[in-house]
């Protein structure tokens, strides 16, 4: 245990937790940029869990659990960025991953990351 100037005991400035690791700079640079809210952050886990899926922003809303306009509105943000791509099929606008392999692998490392 280590003292401070006041003479009090902080034996819990020098703790580590097992798991501490330093930060990955890569993945905070990928939040910073995509992740930028709570929804975007569902709709990247969405898509990092569920890679192969092609759908439209009413069934993805559907399976996160969120508001369909709000839902559209991020998706076409992330498809701007590069991260997801837009494409149409049966008339409708439908939303898959970017076949980018270092997005889509960053996708994957994030999602790793916030399963811990």
């Amino acid at each position: 245990m280590d003292q401070n100037a006041g003479g009090e005991k902080r034996s819990w400035e020098f703790r580590r937790h097992p798991d501490d690791r330093e930060v990955d700079v890569e993945l905070l640079a990928f939040v910073e940029r995509y992740a930028t809210g709570l929804l975007k952050w569902d709709i990247i886990t969405f898509f990092g869990q569920n890679p192969h899926t092609h759908d439209t922003a009413l069934n993805i809303a559907h399976f996160i659990g969120r508001n369909p306009r709000a839902v559209m509105l991020d998706l076409g943000d992330l498809a701007i960025l590069g991260l997801l791509r837009q494409t149409r099929a049966n008339g409708e606008i439908v939303y898959h991953l970017t076949s980018d392999r270092v997005l889509r692998g960053a996708i994957l490392r994030f999602v790793s990351h916030v399963a811990r």
